[in-house]
C-alpha cells in the first residue's frame, strides 16, 4: 500500500468504535532475513547486497518497512490501539521463500508461454516441498521474523 496514511484513515473512517483492524506486513526485519543480501554482506559486498535489497522489495512492491514500535505509532495516530502485534516467518522461513521464488522460475516461463501454471501435478514435488516447508511452519509467533501480523481495536 503506497499510501499507508490514506489507507488507514479510510480504515479509521470505515470501522465502527471496537472494530478490529487485522493485517500483515513484511517488517523492519525483511532484509537482514533475505537469504541472498545475508550472503552478499557476508562475503563482503555490501553495495550489492544493497542493490539485491532494492531489487526484491521493488519486486515484492514494498513500499513500507515498519517496526512493531513504528506500526503501534502509526495506528495510534489514526485512532487505533494496537491488541496484537507479533513476527512470524522466522529467517530460516524466509530464505526458504525467497529460494522458492528461483526455483519457481521455470513454473512462470511454462505460464507465459502456454497460459497454465503446469504442466501436470506432480505428486512427488508436493511431498518434498512439504517435508522440506512444514518444519518452518509456525501457528505462533517467533522471536524474529520477516514478517508482522498485528490487530487494532478502533478507538472512540
Amino acid at each position: 500500500i503506497p499510501d499507508l496514511e490514506g489507507a488507514l484513515s479510510e480504515c479509521a473512517r470505515l470501522l465502527p468504535p471496537g472494530g478490529r483492524l487485522v493485517l500483515t506486513a513484511p517488517c523492519h526485519r525483511f532484509t537482514e532475513c533475505l537469504l541472498g543480501w545475508r550472503i552478499l554482506q557476508k562475503i563482503g559486498s555490501s553495495r550489492l547486497a544493497d542493490r539485491y535489497d532494492r531489487w526484491f522489495n521493488t519486486r515484492s512492491q514494498h513500499h513500507h518497512l515498519l517496526s512493531i514500535a513504528d506500526w503501534q505509532t502509526l495506528l495510534e495516530a489514526h485512532g487505533f490501539r494496537v491488541t496484537d502485534a507479533h513476527y512470524y516467518f522466522s529467517p530460516r522461513a524466509h530464505a526458504a521463500f525467497e529460494v522458492l521464488h528461483y526455483l519457481g522460475s521455470p513454473t512462470l516461463v511454462f505460464r507465459s508461454t502456454t497460459g497454465r501454471w503446469l504442466p501436470w501435478r506432480n505428486p512427488i514435488t508436493y511431498r518434498v516441498a512439504n517435508r522440506w516447508l512444514a518444519p518452518l511452519a509456525s501457528p505462533a509467533g517467533v522471536e524474529e521474523g520477516a514478517y508482522l501480523f498485528l490487530t487494532a481495536e478502533r478507538q472512540e
